[in-house]
């Protein structure tokens, strides 16, 4: 280097006394020395430059490349930018074992591969700390910037309930919107995706969890960005399918006057001209339905009014995938009441 720069500095100095003789003879040598001024601007410029390149590599100068950000989570989007005085056909190594080494534009303010432009970008997408560099022509280091990438920080799921017994039906929310795919993974074998939109539906996402357990839902997003949120959910139960249990039912009369008579111990006896009111509740059923065959439902009531001398009967039927079961109950109207 020091032979090359000698030799340039010689050419220059023996030129500049050929143009001043140059100039002082006839027209007819105005070519030459246009070329000789030619020959000592560029030669001038060029040793400018690998003065300035190779003062940088020997102090690795920093001013040489700088990076913004230079921190940040990942994916991480940084700028490079490269000093003009950086010489052409130089080379620019990102750090990540990912990007192989670009080379460098031509002409003033250098690039990755533009020549019109001082500056180019580069994502990092794996949380690391990466030392970029720029090469000179004989792939010496001519200056380092250090950039850092952290991970993308987990934002909490929201999930409304988080226990109870099964099914369970969670919905899960605070979901981000984003540019890339998310996967929204429930922990019991099944998943849903936002199909690379960005968008979730504005009221969530709506699972059931059939079986009893602790179940882990995880929201992860594509490459680098990795979990990006998480919920815990406990479905409490017993391991015996809900639709094998028995229904059970309450049939329940109210709202009467009581006869000072009675006839038999334990039933009800009512005046005549009293109203009551019948109320029913069931568990594990999908239907009721009255002796008379008349729908009732799984629960209900119904007020009978002025009811007249007898013996009234009144029952439901209740159904369910686990069975059966009745439910009953009598009113007697005293003609002495």
């Amino acid at each position: 280097m020091k032979k090359l720069i000698s030799f340039g500095i010689g050419i220059v100095l023996l030129a500049s006394p050929i143009i001043a003789s140059a100039q002082t003879t006839t027209s007819s040598n105005a070519s030459i020395i246009a070329i000789l001024e030619q020959l000592v601007a560029t030669l001038t410029q060029e040793l400018q430059q690998l003065i300035a390149a190779r003062s940088g590599a020997t102090q690795n100068n920093p001013a040489l490349l700088t990076a913004t950000p230079t921190n940040g989570s990942a994916p991480l989007t940084v700028e490079f930018h490269i000093n003009p005085s950086v010489a052409s056909a130089n080379s620019i190594d990102f750090g990540d074992e990912k990007t192989s080494v670009e080379t460098l534009g031509n002409g003033s303010g250098n690039s990755c591969g533009d020549p019109n432009e001082s500056e180019c970008a580069h994502v990092y997408t794996t949380p690391g700390t990466y030392t970029a560099h720029i090469y000179d022509v004989k792939s010496e280091i001519l200056a380092s910037v250090t950039v850092n990438v952290t991970a993308t920080s987990a934002l909490p799921l929201s999930a409304t309930p988080t226990s109870g017994s099964a099914p369970l039906t969670v919905t899960f929310s605070n979901l981000p919107i984003t540019a890339a795919e998310e996967n929204l993974n429930f922990g019991d074998g099944k998943a849903t995706s936002n199909g690379a939109t960005g968008n979730w539906p504005s009221g969530g996402i709506v699972h059931t969890y059939t079986n009893p357990g602790t179940y882990t839902a995880t929201l992860v997003g594509e490459m680098s960005q990795g979990q990006m949120g998480s919920a815990t959910i406990t479905v409490t139960g017993s391991s015996t399918s809900q639709s094998s249990v028995a229904p059970t039912c309450t049939l329940t009369p109210s709202g009467y006057t009581l006869s000072p008579y009675t006839v038999v111990p334990g039933q009800i006896y009512v005046k005549m001209g009293s109203n009551v009111t019948l109320t029913w509740t069931s568990q594990n059923a999908t239907s009721g339905t009255w002796s008379s065959g008349d729908k009732a439902g799984v629960s209900g009531s119904i007020t009978f009014n002025n009811l007249t001398q007898g013996t009234n009967n009144y029952s439901i039927n209740f159904t369910g995938s686990g069975g059966s079961v009745t439910c009953s109950t009598t009113i007697n109207v005293d003609l002495k009441g």
